[in-house]
């Protein structure tokens, strides 16, 4: 099996797993939260490979291009709310960005950042 074939079959269970068997087990809080920054972790961390690998963080489209998992959570999955993600890489920073339960810029926006003041962790599996 291709790395690109791993790859996706690894992103669909990892989607599996994160839409349909999470938000049932415990039947307490709300899953959104949780699916949101486990896309921005697929996001996050080829984005870092490519970083390692060229010096720089991709562009969103270069991101697509590199890896089919980022791709597919950029276009199809979005944040915990099913909206787009808010992708940037600019003078070696990365933010990834989504706006919350309300759906705009507000305090319960959720980032992922290589800033360290705005980062909020992405949880270790």
């Amino acid at each position: 099996m291709s790395n690109r074939m791993l790859a996706l079959l690894l992103v669909f269970l990892l989607l599996l797993v994160v839409f349909l068997i999470l938000p049932t087990i415990g039947g307490r809080g709300d899953a959104r939260p949780l699916r949101t920054l486990t896309a921005m972790r697929g996001i996050a961390e080829p984005a870092e490979n490519y970083f390692r690998e060229h010096g720089r963080y991709p562009s969103e489209q270069e991101l697509r291009a590199y890896d089919d998992g980022a791709d597919y959570l950029l276009t199809y999955t979005g944040d915990g709310w099913r909206r787009r993600l808010n992708y940037v890489a600019t003078d070696g920073v990365l933010v990834i960005h989504s706006y919350g339960e309300d759906g705009v810029l507000s305090g319960d926006d959720i980032y992922y950042s290589t800033l360290p003041e705005e980062a909020e962790p992405i949880p270790d599996e």
